[in-house]
């Protein structure tokens, strides 16, 4: 598997260790990971007032989170939408992100983009 990476990694952020969780875990108890930086994986939709995080390809509505990346993560919609990535961020949930539907805010401050993942297995970073 390779992950095409934008080799972002902004502020103080760098120096910390994200928690690596699965992100059916963030949607089943996203109090849990409120203010955390983690580290997830799931297919990232970037559209018109959809900008989120599911769980697989087949998302339906807002099974999700929504995704905002910092001011310094210049990300081009166009390269990252409708592909699984691993984004790590810090977790708010108490923002539910557009019209408040959704089960939290990541507050992206990386994020590489799988280019295959036929095991459906968690990438490995490079």
């Amino acid at each position: 598997m390779v992950l095409l990476g934008f080799g972002v990694c902004v502020g103080a952020f760098c120096q910390q260790a994200a928690v690596s969780v699965p992100l059916q875990d963030i949607l089943k108890t996203p109090d849990r990971y409120h203010g955390k930086l983690i580290e997830t994986r799931g297919f990232l939709l970037q559209q018109f007032e959809n900008s989120a995080l599911f769980t697989t390809d087949k998302w339906q509505g807002t099974s999700g989170i929504w995704i905002t990346p910092v001011s310094e993560l210049h990300i081009e919609r166009a390269k990252v939408n409708r592909h699984y990535v691993v984004v790590t961020g810090i977790f708010d949930a108490n923002d539910h992100g557009h019209l408040g539907q959704f089960k939290g805010t990541l507050r992206i401050k990386s994020l590489a983009i799988e280019e295959s993942n036929t095991s459906g297995d968690r990438p490995k970073e490079k």
